[in-house]
């Protein structure tokens, strides 16, 4: 019997047989899935019960000492920016929904004597201003309230701060722009020449008011300036209350200019021009008060306020580098603004 030659190949060994099932590997995934959706549950939660906060539903602001010493308060508020209805993140101040329970909070405090309002505003929504008005209106019957305007304090800032027993300019501020604006673009002649065309169907002939697919109609405009008419007529009786002038006075300034401090003095749209240490000893001899806190409140960044502010991260970014066809309908949607368009050209 011949000997066999020898293999090249390794030896052959059985085949290792899979592992055993066990029931541990199914309840370990399980209880993954159950701890993710109990994480989600826990932050849907957080973030509605931030979100109803921030909607004015129980909502409790910080308070931070800025200067001062003493057993009473001095609350320091801020009006800066486009002012707009809505509920404010941090990062905003201007919305009225932000501003609003700063102005409650002060309102009710006991050991708050005064206000400074920190005016800096080019204006903003009808709605907005007047809400900040009012609730300040109601809050100068129980406390003095000075403002100070910063860089620029036109129109919805004007009507805003006529609610102030006392107003102080810095010497380069800008103010006035006192009437109403409604803007819109209309793309019915573009549209003609590359050959397309709107269609409307309405339930009566105004309901296509202002369309920016249909030719301007003189009607539609008649109805507007009506409206803006009366709004205008409202600003001037708000300036004339506030500022305890005739109305003649102020319909002698109230036609969209803006003015310096020393003409705004000249016309009694402010009280006197200075600055911030200047304002605060103008509230402290209102308030009769030696020395006070001075003291700003502070709305806590959120869960809420996090993931609203993460999502929107993106389409800021997108807009910032070009703004789109959809992002100019949205900013040109015909709406009544007390707003000085130079300051701010797309509300």
């Amino acid at each position: 019997m011949q000997p066999q030659p020898a293999s090249n190949y390794p030896p052959s060994y059985p085949p290792i047989p899979p592992p055993k099932r066990t029931s541990f590997g199914c309840m370990a995934g399980v209880g993954c899935v159950l701890l993710a959706s109990l994480v989600v549950n826990v932050l849907l939660f957080a973030m509605v019960s931030d979100k109803q906060q921030a909607q004015g539903q129980g909502q409790k602001l910080r308070e931070v000492v800025l200067a001062g010493k003493g057993e009473s308060k001095v609350a320091v508020l801020d009006l800066n920016g486009v002012i707009m209805e809505g509920v404010g993140n941090f990062r905003e101040r201007a919305t009225a929904a932000s501003l609003l329970p700063m102005i409650r909070q002060a309102e009710r405090d006991k050991m708050v004597r005064g206000v400074l309002l920190l005016a800096n505003s080019p204006g903003g929504s009808v709605t907005a201003s007047d809400k900040i008005y009012h609730a300040l209106t109601r809050l100068a019957k129980k406390k003095p309230i000075v403002a100070l305007m910063g860089d620029t304090c036109a129109s919805g800032c004007v009507y805003a701060t006529a609610a102030a027993h006392q107003i102080v300019a810095h010497p380069t501020t800008v103010t006035g722009s006192i009437g109403v604006i409604v803007s819109t673009l209309n793309f019915s002649a573009m549209l003609e020449k590359i050959g397309v065309k709107g269609v409307s169907i309405t339930s009566k002939k105004n309901k296509a008011l202002l369309s920016p697919y249909d030719p301007i109609q003189e009607e539609h405009k008649q109805i507007i300036k009506t409206i803006v008419d009366k709004m205008y007529h409202r600003f001037v009786d708000i300036v004339v209350a506030g500022r305890k002038l005739k109305r003649e006075a102020v319909l002698q300034v109230a036609d969209g200019r803006v003015f310096v401090a020393e003409d705004a003095l000249k016309y009694k749209l402010i009280d006197r021009i200075g600055y911030r240490k200047d304002a605060q000893d103008l509230l402290l001899k209102l308030t009769k008060l030696p020395n006070a806190r001075f003291v700003a409140y502070r709305k806590e960044a959120t869960l809420f306020d996090i993931f609203a502010g993460v999502a929107e991260m993106p389409e800021l970014v997108r807009r910032a580098s070009s703004p789109s066809l959809s992002d100019l309908l949205s900013a040109q949607t015909p709406r009544a603004w007390y707003i000085w368009p130079a300051a701010n050209p797309r509300p």
